[in-house]
């Protein structure tokens, strides 16, 4: 038995094991996502990302702008935080698309690979439909809070919050549109994402 207090290096099966899996998860998080897609899915993918990269980028510049702004020069652009509030709907349901067509969002996998295929691919199915539904629950909510509060003006900058919000009704159709897609792979037996 091991004392779970000795420091000692591990042996040197556990060594080259953990150096095996420090390795596989480098080379994952370096190797390309849509690698195999058709090219068509690969440049939506793109298009995608280069939009979450302007929208991130330019958030962070205004924060960095705005912060020596206020700590050197002791103003500050008073409507920088109006902006970037209002981006991060939009970059967040950039990054949702994103996870949706590259099949990365969150699951808990243990029971659903224990079951047989044809028990996964109906459970694909049914939550593939069940999210299509959600996000459609989703974009109709939206469109009626805009309709009440959409032409609502921003403090500092004066333009209507539903140039904001809307990010919630595009984004909610960009991810039916992604479900439906995927659940069209799925009916027909396809497996890449």
């Amino acid at each position: 038995m091991t004392d779970p207090t000795d420091a000692s290096p591990p042996d040197g099966e556990a060594a080259d094991l953990s150096k095996r899996v420090a390795l596989a998860g480098r080379q994952q998080e370096l190797a390309d996502p849509d690698r195999g897609l058709p090219r068509g899915d690969v440049i939506v993918n793109r298009v995608a990302e280069a939009m979450g990269v302007v929208l991130l980028g330019g958030m962070v510049l205004l924060v960095f702008v705005n912060a020596l702004m206020r700590y050197l020069l002791n103003t500050s652009i008073i409507w920088a935080e109006e902006i970037i509030l209002g981006l991060i709907p939009w970059l967040a349901v950039t990054g949702l698309f994103l996870a949706i067509r590259r099949q990365t969002m969150i699951r808990i996998d243990y029971f659903y690979d224990s079951m047989p295929s044809r028990t996964q691919r109906v459970l694909t199915l049914v939550g593939q439909l069940w999210a299509t539904a959600v996000f459609a629950y989703v974009a109709v909510t939206t469109v009626s809070y805009l309709q009440l509060f959409g032409g609502d003006l921003t403090p500092y900058l004066g333009v209507p919050k539903g140039i904001f919000a809307v990010a919630l009704v595009v984004g909610a159709l960009a991810a039916i549109a992604a479900f439906l897609a995927a659940l069209w792979r799925t009916a027909r037996g396809d497996r890449s994402p």
